[in-house]
């Protein structure tokens, strides 16, 4: 029995031995650390990655009346939290033309470019974007630009001598004729929702003093 336990403890000697030696001859493997990199992976992500896009836009419109356009334009832009750059007019083929640099944050610019493009006739738009970096906490906010440029449309009367053009006077006198016509709406509004509760009171109480006087 003693001689059987011997031959069982040398055959176990035998066996670790066999596996130290063999595992020496093999480079060891680490495991639970960084793993190879293989050449068809991806490329890692960059820690910042991009947030928006940036939109550059150019839009062309026909419009009937370029001031007034020109106007609704720039207040559009103030609407959506935006300004205007800078702005140009020229005159060709007896045609006004004038175009404006419109700057407005990236999260607002598909519906300030349906805005824009309301303005008008649709004759060209252009829409380019690209990927902006930026990382929270830097306090810049994305904005994007687009370019407006409007095309006076319609019958523009061929400029007389002096520089004089009728349809324009008349555009000019038509405005005029609105702003006065809506500020005078606007002071009967005032007038009645102000003034007519106290006139409606003094009528009132004019009503009850006459009934309560006694007759001669």
């Amino acid at each position: 029995m003693s001689t059987l336990r011997l031959y069982i403890l040398i055959l176990s000697l035998a066996l670790i031995l066999g596996a130290c030696s063999g595992g020496s001859r093999s480079e060891p493997e680490m495991i639970a650390s960084y793993p190879r990199q293989d050449p068809q992976s991806p490329q890692p992500v960059s820690p910042h990655p991009p947030t928006a896009y940036v939109y550059n836009a150019a839009l062309e419109l026909n419009v009937a009346r370029l001031e007034r356009a020109t106007g609704k334009a720039v207040d559009l832009a103030y609407q959506y939290r935006g300004y205007l750059v800078r702005s140009s007019s020229w005159q060709s083929d007896n045609m006004q033309h004038t175009t404006l640099v419109l700057a407005v944050p990236a999260a607002n610019f598909a519906e300030a470019f349906n805005a824009l493009s309301r303005l008008g006739e649709v004759v060209n738009q252009l829409i380019s974007e690209e990927w902006a970096s930026s990382r929270p906490g830097d306090g810049w906010e994305v904005y994007s630009e687009i370019t407006v440029t409007l095309n006076e449309q319609g019958a523009v009367w061929p400029r007389l001598s002096g520089g004089w053009n009728p349809l324009r006077t008349l555009s000019g006198a038509w405005d005029v004729f609105t702003t006065i016509f809506g500020f005078l709406v606007d002071v009967v509004i005032w007038v009645a929702v102000v003034v007519g509760p106290f006139v409606a009171l003094a009528w009132v109480l004019r009503r009850v003093v006459k009934r309560r006087k006694p007759a001669p």
